[in-house]
């Protein structure tokens, strides 16, 4: 090939992708448009409409980009070549977007590996495949083709115009996408509901935030949106059907205090005589749940899963819609005193806009050089609550402990775990490395923080309190230290026990102290307070899927546990995760990898109905 016969293929070529792209954008966002259906606009939310439209076409337009990339390794080809290979990711790209709008439709998720696998392995069993469905799937297979073959012509033609209006169509894309994210950066940090509760609505959608930036320049105020999202009148926009029928209270005449105590990152196997002697003791007192799994590897997931009893898969929408969990509206509405406190910040994760959205004056930072200072600051302010409180009235607790997720604990303190590493240093781990040092570290700040969860507890029992408060006493998660040999350390990497199992104890004045070796979750947390303490007389399921902990005769279920960026499901022996990109990785509880698996597709079925079961 001549140099002029290459630079001549690079300029056609060049220019011919990006005619494709600005057209497969417009055409990506036409087949897009059953997402906009399920998005409810309130009454004089004008603001809705122009976001809408110039997300669709923004995000839409960024998939057609992704597409073209590859195609432009490759446009010193011949012309014929070069678009029969570049029209290729547009083709799978629109057959995607297509399939996702029918299964979002049908089940208000998008597509995933679990979807994929049941659709190879047994269609029928989540799709109901009848003639008039492959009649109309070929309609609209036989529509896409026509569209992208029509999309390839029009580029043909373009390509031969005025480069202006490539231009102009590369303009409109790139406004649209600047409107849309600065309008959900704005609207976010301003504590609104309608605008971001457009968000999972989309797929592979991740808006701009920018909740600091914005405050730091004088743009927000965030507390003004904070206490505004708190007033009664405040207008509500949710995207769920969470629940999925009003809550109904009996009247009761007890309504005793219910306190819970979160360590973060504490591992099942160091809840013992040695590390929480305080705790344990405690124990002996309680329901103590040997087989517990939180509702994911990270804190966002742990605590999600803790207050609102539904999948983490929910998470996106709750946290767009800023939903406070059934949980904490049915403590309001008989009248709980709100008392929370948080070593860690409760804005990151967003705690402050989902599970604590309603508690008025919330405390979002707890000042402190380290962990160990937040961490003996909340125990000294809860104490201080105890001691001022309305004994008339109901509380509700939530102390969030952070030392042993920063190994952190006073200089001072006895230190029982020696050796133990001065200071953590990540770059040294790796698969050889001895972690008993670490793990030393580890404990002695576990240890620390059982001394001030032993304080509470003491005080508890001289002011005589006790006798009228359900204390839940776990984890967000657990944390890893190599256990597996596969050069995995701390959390949110992988679901086997040492990252989600967890230690959970339950104390209830009315129940007998027990040892329980069913497993359970921190999806029964939730549906165990509304029926026990709250007295709300609805089926579980409406707003759970989890169980009520003192139901006996439990099954043993599979879980569905999540984190930032994937979910699994956890269950005898076996661990199915979800990857981003819509594969499945199967393994057992020790991270080995499986060829296939052993859970059956109907039970598959059953946890993706509850992924999709509250949503809107």
């Amino acid at each position: 090939m001549s140099f002029s016969k290459l630079r001549e293929n690079l300029r056609f070529n060049s220019r011919w992708i990006f005619c494709l792209l600005i057209l497969n954008a417009v055409l990506l966002s036409a087949i897009g448009i059953p997402y906009v259906s399920w998005m409810d606009i309130p009454e004089g939310s004008w603001l809705s409409y122009p976001y809408i439209f110039s997300t669709q076409i923004g995000l839409f337009g960024l998939m057609a980009l992704l597409c073209s990339l590859p195609s432009l390794l490759l446009i010193w080809l011949p012309t014929r070549l070069f678009r029969c290979i570049a029209v290729l990711p547009f083709i799978v790209t629109a057959i995607l977007v297509a399939v996702d709008t029918q299964v979002y439709n049908q089940y208000r998720f998008h597509l995933n590996g679990f979807v994929f696998e049941l659709l190879i392995q047994g269609g029928d069993q989540i799709i109901d495949v009848s003639w008039f469905t492959l009649l109309v799937g070929g309609v609209v297979a036989f529509g896409l083709i026509n569209a992208i073959i029509m999309t390839i012509v029009l580029a043909n033609r373009w390509i031969e115009t005025k480069k202006r209006y490539l231009l102009l169509g590369i303009t409109v894309w790139f406004s649209c996408l600047v409107f849309s994210q600065f309008t959900h950066a704005w609207k976010y940090a301003n504590f609104d509901q309608v605008i971001p509760s457009y968000s999972h609505h989309w797929p592979l959608y991740l808006p701009l935030t920018a909740n600091d930036y914005l405050e730091d320049n004088g743009w927000v105020e965030q507390q003004a949106g904070r206490d505004a999202h708190t007033k009664i009148d405040h207008q509500k926009v949710t995207n769920l059907n969470y629940p999925l029928k009003p809550i109904q209270q009996a009247e009761n005449a007890k309504t005793p205090n219910i306190l819970m105590i979160v360590l973060d990152a504490w591992r099942f196997d160091d809840a013992n005589v040695q590390v929480t002697p305080n705790i344990e003791q405690f124990g002996q007192r309680s329901l103590v749940f040997k087989e517990h799994l939180s509702g994911g590897n990270s804190t966002q997931m742990g605590i999600f899963s803790l207050f609102y009893g539904i999948p983490s898969t929910y998470w996106d929408a709750v946290r767009s819609g800023q939903q406070q969990p059934v949980l904490m509206e049915t403590l309001h509405s008989k009248n709980y005193e709100m008392s929370i406190h948080g070593s860690a910040p409760l804005h990151s994760p967003p705690f402050d806009r989902t599970v604590f959205a309603g508690v008025k004056d919330l405390t979002v930072t707890t000042p402190g050089n380290t962990p160990a200072e937040r961490d003996r600051k909340i125990t000294d302010d809860f104490l201080q609550f105890l001691e001022k409180r309305d004994p008339n009235k109901p509380y509700f607790g939530f102390m969030f402990y952070d030392a042993a997720h920063g190994t952190s604990f006073p200089a001072e303190m006895e230190t029982p775990f020696t050796p133990y590493w001065d200071r953590v240093d990540h770059v040294k781990l790796n698969n050889d490395f001895d972690p008993t040092e670490y793990r030393n570290r580890y404990r002695n700040s576990l240890y620390y923080i059982d001394k001030l969860v032993g304080e509470i507890l003491d005080e508890l029992e001289a002011s005589g309190e006790l006798e009228n408060t359900i204390i839940v006493i776990t984890s967000d998660h657990g944390e890893e230290f190599n256990d597996y040999k596969k050069n995995y350390w701390g959390h949110g990497s992988n679901y086997a026990p040492a990252q989600v199992h967890v230690p959970f104890y339950l104390y209830h004045p009315e129940k007998e102290a027990d040892i329980i070796h069913t497993r359970t979750s921190h999806l029964d947390v939730a549906p165990t307070l509304m029926k026990q303490p709250l007295s709300v007389s609805n089926d579980v399921r409406d707003y759970s899927v989890g169980e009520d902990l003192f139901t006996t005769n439990r099954q043993e279920n599979w879980v569905i546990v999540g984190s930032y960026m994937d979910y699994g499901i956890v269950g005898g022996n076996e661990i199915i995760v979800n990857r981003p990109g819509g594969y499945t990785e199967i393994t057992d509880l020790k991270l080995n990898k499986k060829a296939e698996r052993t859970m059956p597709n109907r039970e598959l079925t059953k946890l993706l109905q509850q992924m999709s079961v509250y949503a809107k």
